[in-house]
């Protein structure tokens, strides 16, 4: 698969993923913790397919390093404070 075919994917597949993202949030209540996983996953591919385009034409890879370190410092914080 060439870079070009991914992109173009990756640009196709994102609204997809906000969609889902939406989709989710709205018809199920955040009781369960099989519900904020599957959030975090929604929500880190949407992120994904959204930002490595973006990380690709800008040229930094540096970028998309830091989205995910910061993705997974948030899923860190939002499991401590469930756990209080």
């Amino acid at each position: 698969m060439t870079n070009r075919t991914a992109l173009n994917m990756l640009m196709v597949f994102a609204p997809l993923a906000w969609v889902a993202l939406l989709v989710f949030t709205h018809f199920v209540p955040p009781q369960a913790v099989q519900a904020y996983v599957t959030f975090f996953v929604l929500l880190s591919v949407a992120l994904t397919s959204t930002l490595s385009p973006l990380a690709y034409f800008i040229s930094l890879r540096n970028l998309f390093v830091a989205i995910v370190s910061l993705g997974i410092i948030i899923v860190i914080e939002v499991l401590s404070l469930g756990r209080k």
